[in-house]
């Protein structure tokens, strides 16, 4: 940025005011880290192991299990520079700003967040008898896709589980689909 905005408290006035802009160039970063793994499971039942002129040939399901890890840092420390205080009325209490503020890229996260995160993911597919199909079966889609996932926070103060979030897609005919989406929230009892 070539521009930050600072505040002083004012003790005559009473009040916080705006100190003039200091223009210059400064550097903001931002890192995180994260590793993950993930692999593919296959499930398949085969149906024409008695007979071989069955409709439905086979049915294959597929799983894939992803689990990652990431960190990132607490970039609102005084350390970084990024945010600051400044006294806000007369009891002596403070506020947190940053000069930064309304700035086009804004400011790096605040909060420090170590977290694991898994997801699940599946379809399911049908092989069946064709005389379209010049092979003499094709396959049929029955779940494009459904996923479950959610994160786990070790530093965050309360409410370390985030929300749970499921989708569902198939693909019904070659004009029609289906997609459905829910979250749960783990800490919401009704």
């Amino acid at each position: 940025y070539f521009k930050k905005q600072e505040y002083e408290w004012n003790p005559i006035t009473n009040q916080t005011d705006t100190l003039p802009s200091n223009y210059g160039f400064y550097r903001l970063y931002n890192y995180s880290t994260s590793v993950s793994a993930s692999t593919t499971l296959y499930g398949m039942y085969d149906f024409t192991k008695k007979r071989r002129d069955r409709k439905i040939q086979a049915i294959r399901h597929t799983i894939t299990p992803t689990v990652s890890f990431s960190y990132a840092p607490d970039f609102s420390k005084q350390k970084y520079g990024y945010v600051k205080t400044v006294q806000s009325d007369t009891l002596g209490n403070f506020k947190t700003y940053s000069p930064f503020e309304g700035s086009i890229f804004g400011v790096p996260s605040s909060g420090q967040s170590m977290a694991i995160n898994a997801s699940l993911s599946q379809t399911l597919e049908m092989k069946v008898l064709s005389k379209r199909d010049t092979t003499g079966t094709r396959i049929i889609k029955l779940i494009d896709n459904f996923t479950i996932s959610g994160s786990y926070n070790f530093l965050a103060d309360s409410m370390n589980l985030s929300n749970i979030s499921l989708s569902f897609r198939s693909k019904l005919t070659n004009n029609f689909g289906i997609q459905l989406s829910a979250t749960l929230d783990p800490y919401v009892v009704t």
